[in-house]
């Protein structure tokens, strides 16, 4: 049978119609009227048809079977997005169905437009047939139905051409493309019909040797069971246009995103298996005559540096960095030499769940793949100190020497002036970065005065339980914490000096334990004081026992030294130094940031009622148990009997404390505590921000708030209650 492809004129608009109603009309009579919107032949809907006919990004086309008009295609394009097509309708005369006329007409539409990049269509969920017919031309579904109403719903489809031809397509289930990145390479997640998840790169076909290079290496690396992508298929694709390569894919969180969240013993240990990591990529040697370092080095980075002296931008110092550069040249000279990774930074490693770390997105164009092995911990900079410092550690298995860092500063500075043109041209809204970066590079070495960089970390002790990591300014035997189970999670940075775990125990459940008297970088107490503050806490939490304040469990001596033991919570608090936490606490809606307002307020009613202040209530002590909706308060260690007499330097947040918390001898009472209770408002509602405009509630609860806040005491409610009753009145 000769199938042609015939494009519709404007004249034609009405046959092009009368052909769909003819072709669709048995669905619209199935699913009505709301599947399509040209329900009937009128003038209104003949008119509409010609001018779409006319737009310059679509096309109408007429299926020709051995001369016979027997269906239509509609397709379109965007403009903005060269590649991107959408066939829009595609129809077959019920009569001429089942003939392979459509399966045909499809090859001819993608022949017809041999630059597209993918293929976009839409087809009704409950027309099973339609979508096996899609599927077998190797379109894919993607994300969920759009629902029209209960009869009808409609699923997206789509077609990725540079990737049909490869062996394995007919098993892919799902695609998703990745945009992630600065590498030319197009990459997918793939999900497989045995439950396989891959990482599909495709790349141009000039790239072919150096794609099957880095493909082998991938081969390399996994027999030294390095956490990397391991190795699947490789070949060519898109009619002989691109190569590809298809991986594992690697699970977890972009370390680049996750590092900022954890504590410092976790970025520190994180680093230390990084430089593992690294240490064993560099024990596969370069091949032989690879040439001399220094000499390839600079075969590279001279033409780079001259670039900087003609086009880049210049910025107060660069001219001590160009000169220390060129007067030490020589540190270069004769380095061994092994793999690459070629990009090793936070960005291409991903951290999973457990807190190993897997490495992603080898590159292999600098030097191809082969060079000094410390020329790449030239990149350990110090944007997350604790990291860099544990990635050198563990690279090294302790200190480094000293010669590394000559070659450190060496090569962080080449690295920081030569991304300066590199960002000009590729990147000019990170330029103002990479400028700032030299800056740092200057005052790290002290304008080259020093090779080892301010930010490097000499006493920074690490220890770990359960594989927990932790710093303290020394070791401690902290064995006896096994008592209450398993650890999980610590919490080292506690300005009290306490020390904090999240424990397991046999039977399953979780404590929260809170310990004094451990060597602990952060607090400023000594600790025989810490230890004397947590037992002053224990019958606190007794006597202010209330449904919103976490669980007390007991208080003991332990470790020679004391220990508190709560009811673990799954919860998000709503303070700055857990970044997560902090994040998910401000995306929280209105109602529910509201409810815990009130919840807050309730609390210190009854903690005023049992005759008791609250002294250093800030937004640490605020949690949200979202899976079993409540809030919940915690580290009330330094409430008091009330009234309290307050000194210079009591506890609190600056942004909560009121002016009589900052005043020797003043009397701190209730009164004190209705001026928290707004403080808790405006931190909750409006990120502490006390003007009307941040304000996000009537401007009458807003008057509520501002008045708790009064310097002058004698204006603010003279009750908790009182606040309380203003508060809802205000609603």
């Amino acid at each position: 049978m000769d199938i042609t492809l015939k494009p519709a004129t404007i004249d034609e608009a009405e046959s092009f119609l009368t052909m769909l109603v003819e072709c669709f009309n048995a669905h619209q009579e199935k699913y009505g009227d709301s599947l399509f919107w040209y329900a009937a032949i009128t003038e209104e809907a003949i008119a509409d048809l010609r001018e779409r006919i006319a737009e310059p990004f679509r096309e109408y086309l007429w299926i020709i079977a051995d001369n016979e008009t027997v269906g239509g295609i509609r397709v379109g394009w965007w403009i903005n997005e060269p590649g991107r097509y959408k066939v829009i309708t595609a129809m077959i005369l019920p009569e001429r169905q089942n003939r392979g006329i459509g399966r045909q007409a499809m090859r001819l539409l993608e022949d017809r437009y041999p630059g597209v990049r993918t293929w976009e269509l839409d087809t009704v969920q409950q027309e099973e047939r339609n979508q096996r017919f899609y599927e077998k031309l190797g379109y894919r579904r993607m994300g969920e139905p759009r629902i029209v109403n209960e009869r009808l719903s409609f699923v997206e489809y789509k077609k990725w051409v540079a990737v049909t031809d490869i062996p394995a397509y007919p098993t892919f289930t799902h695609i998703e493309p990745l945009n992630k990145g600065y590498s030319a390479d197009r990459k997918f997640y793939v999900e497989t019909a045995d439950c396989r998840r891959l990482l599909l790169r495709i790349a141009d076909i000039t790239e072919y040797e150096r794609k099957k290079n880095e493909f082998e290496m991938l081969k390399r690396i996994a027999e030294l069971s390095v956490p990397a992508s391991r190795p699947v298929d490789f070949g060519v694709c898109n009619s002989g246009k691109s190569v590809y390569q298809l991986l594992t894919w690697v699970d977890g969180e972009d370390a680049e995103a996750a590092l900022p969240t954890l504590t410092n013993a976790e970025q520190y240990a994180l680093g230390v298996k990084a430089g593992e990591i690294l240490r064993k990529i560099h024990s596969i040697p370069a091949p032989d005559g690879v040439g001399e370092w220094s000499a390839r080095y600079f075969a590279v980075t001279d033409e780079r540096l001259d670039a900087y002296r003609a086009e880049g931008v210049a910025f107060d110092g660069n001219d001590i960095i160009l000169s220390y550069l060129e007067n030490n040249r020589e540190l270069l000279k004769n380095r061994p030499q092994c793999r690459h990774h070629g990009d090793y930074h936070e960005g291409n490693l991903i951290i999973s769940d457990n807190a190993d770390i897997s490495v992603i997105d080898w590159h292999n164009v600098d030097f191809c793949g082969y060079g000094d092995p410390w020329y790449e911990l030239g990149r350990c900079f110090s944007d997350i100190q604790h990291y860099a410092v544990g990635e050198i550690h563990g690279y090294f298995g302790g200190e480094p020497p000293y010669d590394f860092w000559r070659l450190f500063a060496y090569y962080a500075a080449v690295s920081a002036i030569t991304s300066i043109v590199w960002s000009k041209y590729n990147a000019p809204d990170e330029l103002p970065i990479r400028l700032h970066a030299n800056l740092d590079v200057l005052r790290w070495f002290d304008n080259f005065n020093r090779v080892v960089p301010t930010w490097y970390l000499h006493d920074f002790y690490v220890q770990y339980i359960d594989g927990v990591p932790l710093k303290l300014k020394k070791p401690l035997d902290l064995d006896f914490i096994h008592r209450y189970g398993k650890v999980f999670k610590v919490f080292d940075d506690q300005d009290s000096g306490n020390l904090c775990f999240g424990v397991q125990a046999n039977d399953g459940k979780r404590y929260f334990v809170k310990f004094a008297g451990a060597p602990t970088e952060r607090g400023g107490a000594s600790a025989e004081e810490v230890v004397a503050n947590l037992k002053c806490a224990a019958p606190i939490y007794q006597d202010l026992s209330h449904p919103n304040l976490i669980r007390f469990m007991k208080a003991e001596e332990i470790g020679g030294e004391f220990a508190m033991v709560f009811e673990w919570v799954d919860a998000i608090c709503a303070q700055r130094m857990y970044p997560a936490d902090y994040n998910a606490f401000r995306e929280l809606p209105l109602k529910v940031k509201r409810r815990i307002f009130e919840d807050i307020m309730e609390f210190h009613a009854h903690v005023a009622a049992k005759g008791y202040v609250a002294i250093d209530f800030y937004d640490g002590s605020i949690m949200w148990d979202a899976q079993n909706e409540r809030t919940i308060i915690c580290d009330i260690d330094f409430y008091q009997k009330s009234p309290y007499v307050g000194k210079m330097g009591l506890w609190g947040s600056a942004r909560f404390v009121s002016p009589e918390e900052c005043t020797d001898g003043a009397v701190i009472d209730e009164v004190t505590n209705v001026y928290t209770m707004g403080a808790t408002a405006f931190c909750l509602f409006a990120d502490s921000d006390r003007s009307l405009e941040a304000w996000p509630f009537s401007p009458e609860s807003y008057a509520v708030v501002k008045r708790a806040t009064s310097d002058d005491r004698s204006r603010r409610q003279q009750s908790i209650r009182q606040l309380q009753e203003e508060w809802v009145e205000a609603q």
